[in-house]
C-alpha cells in the first residue's frame, strides 16, 4: 500500500510540472530579452550541465540529479528527489533511453543599452561592471532543449540555469 502512496505523489508532481509547461508558451520564450551566447560558453554549459543534467534524468540518478538543481526547481522536486524511492524509476520509465534532438541552443538575457553607472539590471540577469567585465554572481541562461523519448512522444523544454558564486552552473527552472 506504501508504493502506491509513493506513486501516487510522484505523478501528481509530475502532472503539476506537465500542466505548468503546458502554460508556458513558445511565444512567451520568444518575446523575452534574449540573444545567443557564442560558442565557447555554449559549449561549456552544454558539457558542465546540460549534458550530466539529461542522462541523470535517463539513468534516473537522483544524487547527481540533485547535484545540478537549485533555486525553484530545487524547491519543487528536491523533496521528491531525495526522499521518493519510487522517483529513480519514474525517471528512467520517462526519459530512459531518450536521445536528444537536434542541437542544444543557449541564451543570455539582452545587454541594456544604458549608461554603464546603470548596468546593474534585475535581480537575475547579467551584472556587468562599468569596465564591461562579467561579474560570477547572478549570471542568467536559458538552454532549449528537445529530447526524442522512447516511451512517449517527443519533449521540447527550457531549462533556466544560473552561475552560482562559485562558478557552477546549476538548473532552477525547467518550463
Amino acid at each position: 500500500m506504501w508504493y502506491l502512496k509513493t506513486i501516487l505523489i510522484a505523478s501528481l508532481s509530475v502532472s503539476s510540472l506537465l500542466i505548468l509547461n503546458a502554460f508556458a508558451s513558445p511565444q512567451a520564450f520568444e518575446r523575452e530579452m534574449v540573444e545567443p551566447t557564442d560558442d565557447v560558453e555554449r559549449n561549456q554549459i552544454v558539457q558542465e550541465v546540460i549534458h550530466p543534467f539529461i542522462r541523470a534524468l535517463q539513468l534516473g540518478d537522483t544524487v547527481t540529479l540533485e547535484r545540478y538543481i537549485d533555486g525553484d526547481l530545487g524547491v519543487m522536486i528536491g523533496k521528491l528527489v531525495r526522499e521518493n524511492k519510487a522517483y529513480p524509476q519514474f525517471l528512467r520509465d520517462h526519459y530512459g533511453g531518450s536521445k536528444l534532438r537536434g542541437s542544444i541552443e543557449v541564451f543570455r538575457p539582452r545587454q541594456s543599452q544604458g549608461h554603464a553607472s546603470s548596468r546593474k539590471r534585475k535581480k537575475d540577469d547579467d551584472i556587468v561592471s562599468a569596465e564591461g567585465s562579467l561579474s560570477k554572481k547572478k549570471i542568467r541562461r536559458t538552454a532549449v532543449v528537445s529530447i526524442d523519448r522512447v516511451n512517449g512522444p517527443s519533449e521540447n523544454f527550457h531549462l533556466s540555469l544560473r552561475r552560482d558564486q562559485q562558478g557552477t552552473w546549476k538548473v532552477v527552472g525547467k518550463r
